[in-house]
């Protein structure tokens, strides 16, 4: 079944947001593209992230890459590959 969805980019400016300071992300089949949909955000302000990494094997390993080529400011820690924070 198709759902209806709205990128966080386009959440943020609808709202208009004047900030985003902490983002926790859970990690399923469609974290690629909310990632992909909240570019914007991210780089304009550079909320700090949680990210669950533990619901696929290629989370740990696609996902904080992923984060780093839309904003390559961010720092990112690894918590035994269940959880990445950014910063």
């Amino acid at each position: 079944m198709d759902m209806p969805t709205i990128s966080l980019d386009d959440t943020v400016q609808r709202l208009s947001l004047p900030r985003v300071d902490y983002i926790k992300w859970g990690s399923g089949e469609a974290t690629k593209d909310a990632l992909r949909g909240a570019h914007q955000t991210l780089t304009r302000f550079h909320p700090r992230m949680v990210m669950v990494l533990s619901m696929s094997p290629e989370h740990p390993v696609v996902l904080p890459p992923l984060v780093l080529e839309l904003v390559p400011t961010y720092h990112v820690f690894t918590n035994e590959i269940e959880l990445a924070y950014f910063y």
